[in-house]
């Protein structure tokens, strides 16, 4: 990828400021997975209720586990209006993906 004039001399700037580090003990291999070429994590979470979530890990198009997350805040603050049935708002993201509904 060819990047502008400009934007090279902003990053060989930045770059020029920035002292590089060694740390001890520092290992790239599991730094590596979490890059571009690395395993690609991506997970999918639905809201069971206020507070509990459900979801799925996968890596490179593979599934890895199921997880369970829970925020007693959310729970306490959202569960009684929605055991009452009272609209919610979701706190997950919905994503970017186009939702169509079919009807026939």
């Amino acid at each position: 990828m060819q990047h502008s004039q400009g934007f090279q001399a902003l990053v060989n700037d930045a770059k020029s400021r920035i002292a590089q580090i060694d740390i001890d003990g520092y290992r790239k291999s599991p730094d590596s997975l979490a890059g571009r070429g690395g395993l690609r994590i991506r997970d999918e979470i639905r809201m069971v209720r206020p507070g509990l979530y459900l979801g799925r890990a996968y890596a490179n198009r593979a599934f890895l586990l199921n997880f369970t997350l829970f925020n007693a805040a959310v729970a306490e603050r959202d569960g009684p209006a929605f055991a009452r049935g009272e609209a919610v708002a979701e706190d997950c993201w919905p994503g970017e993906q186009r939702r169509t509904t079919a009807v026939r």
